[in-house]
């Protein structure tokens, strides 16, 4: 039963029971290292591959190297246990959010699904979503893997994208914007995170795309309709028939990114391969001779549906193979052919007979080129590990006169040492003692080294006069010497000042340099300048209303202005425009304007009560003048002429007005003030009318009597 165990072994890659998933830690830099352990399905080790996490890794979803290794690991270690995977994603500090199929038994009926773990995790305001999903055991699922259907998707892991999208949809109800999501997958697992990832990007439902990526490992075909998103990276090997189907040649593809691994492994990866699992590894280098074989069988698609002789090839393989692959077979590969109901089958296509020899001699091939510890090894190669090397730390081990060392860690435990450029510590020099002649003995503490220096306060120099402040600081020159030796500045000495910017006393202090040392201060006065303003010139700045200024300099720089008096030019108004009411000036100097008002817009009458209640030289008091609601007062003008007539009725008054103050013109009128009414005329016009009207009244009682006696009949 040889062949029986080989095809047994062909596909069940995932079949792996695992140990656990060490406890992560973070360094300084945000690292954790993640340690995964599983049982090889190539060697039957258990295997242990370290990997790292960091927050950083999804600031984009560009490709990342580091986050294929953690995804390829992780994907891994989904098919341990849900316990382990939980484990795992906790470790790195993800909560899990849902955990599904794990211990759903797929049947030939319901096998449409895929086991997976779905963590969530905080970054900043973010919420990070990791959803890791596990490939293929050896049960039933496998009807899954080979329902290709007849649509754009292949139905079997479409039907399980499906499922995991909708659990995303009732855990991520908000913050669309800043949410994050992280597929990784294996094998199924892997083509399922390939649908789902697209469903993710199309839609925009959970994340924007940009806060997308999916990293899926040994990817079979999900697609006739592959769509280039660059946030889904799929891994797979040159040699790896699983992932060829199904077959390109049929149409199928994959959505996003795929990189096709060498069809030979480089050295790294093998001695990964081979460290990890005791063996050499054995994995084909193309799968063209597969496809070749395949095609012959069913060229197409729809050949792959196509019923001949009572079967279709998909009969074949859910009646034969599958339950092999499953673990339920009941007949060995060379049983299959033995079968009568389907040797007439065979006798018409003889290319299955290729197809199954293919599988029979290749079957470690195949194996190792789809086993999880060849993608490990592939990604490892394609990705070699780069140390960083960030923040040095001292070692705290110079000398006086020998540069120390500093060590940085990477993130993977690996440390760097290099020289810590400028860390000699130089000599500490203590001043142990000093001569007669000003010689000073030093002595370094840390080593003991000595050395002498001449005291700077033994030196000579040259005498400071005192100055005056004239605004700015002074700055004596100065020569220093030591015996016959004239000292340099920069090299046997530096100079500095304090005090010396105001009145008092200035300070010129030497510090020693080189050959000297210590410090030597002399002073020097500062007086008060007083300033001499002598020949003051004017600025020719006088306005209208306002003097203009005068100024002098002093010898040392400093001015002094002053108000020059009587310089006020006044201003020099003219008539620049005249209304019916008015007559403005403008001052040709300056902008000012005056408007004035005239008196012969005014209306000028007499208040006849008062014109007769003065006496005849008081008379002008009468007068009444208004310009518009305004009534004019003495301020606003005066009476020029005023001459009084009589005539019959009253007395005709002649005057002119001239206007003041805002007033401007003259205005001469005639006006008639009548006589007022006689006293006694109103007496005598009174008794009159009632003699009239005593009159009229007889009359008028005559008048209605007379006709009273004709209505009487009288």
């Amino acid at each position: 039963m040889k062949g029986k165990g080989l095809l047994c072994g062909l596909l069940a890659l995932g079949l792996i029971c695992g140990v656990s998933a060490h406890p992560a830690y973070a360094d300084a830099s945000g690292y954790q290292t993640v340690n995964v352990s599983y049982q090889d399905v190539v060697s039957g080790n258990t295997l242990t591959y370290t990997s790292w996490y960091n927050d950083d890794f999804f600031e984009t979803n560009a490709e990342n190297g580091k986050l294929a290794k953690l995804s390829v690991a992780l994907a891994a270690q989904t098919y341990v246990s849900a316990e382990s995977i939980a484990e795992a994603v906790t470790s790195m500090g993800f909560t899990v959010c849902l955990q599904k199929n794990y211990d759903r038994i797929p049947t030939s009926a319901d096998c449409d699904f895929v086991a997976y773990t779905i963590a969530s995790r905080q970054i900043g305001d973010a919420t990070l979503y990791g959803v890791f999903l596990r490939g293929t055991t050896s049960d039933a699922q496998w009807y899954s893997n080979f329902n290709i259907g007849q649509s754009t998707v292949h139905r079997g892991f479409d039907t399980a994208s499906q499922d995991v999208y909708n659990a995303l949809s009732e855990l991520i109800t908000d913050n669309f914007d800043t949410n994050k999501i992280w597929i990784a997958g294996h094998s199924r697992g892997g083509a399922v995170g390939n649908l789902l990832a697209e469903r993710i990007d199309s839609t925009d439902d959970f994340a924007e795309t940009e806060n997308v990526c999916a990293y899926n490992f040994g990817v079979p075909m999900t697609t006739t309709n592959p769509m280039p998103y660059e946030n889904i990276f799929n891994y797979n090997g040159a040699g790896d028939i699983i992932s060829a189907m199904p077959l390109e040649a049929w149409g199928f593809g994959l959505h996003g990114v795929t990189r096709v691994y060498s069809s030979e492994l480089d050295e790294t990866a093998r001695a990964v391969f081979r460290d990890w699992t005791g063996v050499e590894y054995a994995g084909g280098s193309s799968t063209e001779d597969f496809a070749s074989a395949l095609l012959k069988w069913c060229p197409t698609r729809d050949d792959y549906y196509r019923v001949d002789a009572g079967f279709a090839p998909v009969d074949i393989i859910t009646t034969y193979v599958v339950p092999a692959l499953a673990g339920e077979a009941t007949y060995s590969p060379e049983e299959i052919l033995l079968q009568p109901q389907i040797w007439s089958y065979f006798l018409r296509h003889t290319s299955m007979i290729e197809v199954i020899a293919y599988f029979l001699d290749h079957s470690e091939e195949i194996v190792h080129a789809h086993a999880p510890v060849t993608y490990i090894a592939y990604t490892d190669a394609m990705y070699p590990h780069e140390h960083e090397f960030n923040e040095y730390i001292s070692n705290e081990d110079a000398t006086c006169t020998e540069n120390g060392t500093e060590t940085a860690t990477c993130y993977c435990g690996e440390k760097d040492t290099r020289t810590d450029e400028n860390s000699l510590l130089g000599h500490d020099y203590e001043k142990v003692s000093i001569a007669e002649d000003g010689t000073v003995l030093f002595r370094c503490h840390r080593c003991g080294k000595e050395m002498t220096k001449i005291d700077i306060a033994y030196t000579q120099t040259s005498d400071v006069a005192d100055d005056e402040y004239l605004g700015e600081p002074i700055v004596p020159a100065i020569t220093v010497s030591f015996g016959d030796k004239v000292l340099t500045e920069g090299v046997d000495y530096a100079i500095s000042y304090a005090d010396n910017d105001a009145v008092g006393t200035a300070k010129i202090v030497l510090e020693g340099l080189g050959a000297y040392t210590g410090e030597k201060v002399i002073t020097f006065r500062i007086h008060a300048h007083v300033h001499v303003f002598e020949e003051y010139e004017y600025c020719n700045d006088a306005t209208c209303t306002q003097d203009g200024t005068e100024k002098a300099t002093c010898y040392c720089g400093a001015t002094d202005v002053r108000t020059k008096p009587n310089t006020a030019r006044g201003h020099n108004f003219y008539l620049s425009d005249v209304t019916d009411k008015e007559e403005i000036y403008a001052c040709s100097r300056c902008d000012e304007k005056r408007t004035y008002r005239l008196i012969s817009a005014a209306v000028i009458s007499i208040d006849e009560d008062k014109f007769y209640e003065y006496a005849e030289s008081e008379r002008g008091n009468a007068v009444w003048i208004c310009f518009d609601a305004d009534v004019l007062t003495e301020t606003d003008y005066r009476i020029v002429s005023w001459n009084v007539a009589e005539d019959k009725k009253g007395y005709v008054v002649s005057l002119t007005v001239e206007g003041k103050g805002n007033y401007h013109g003259m205005q001469s009128q005639e006006i008639f003030v009548p006589y007022p009414p006689d006293p006694h005329a109103w007496v005598i016009w009174v008794s009159a009318a009632g003699a009239a009207a005593v009159g009229v009244g007889l009359i008028a009682l005559g008048v209605v009597t007379g006709i009273r006696k004709r209505r009487l009949g009288d």
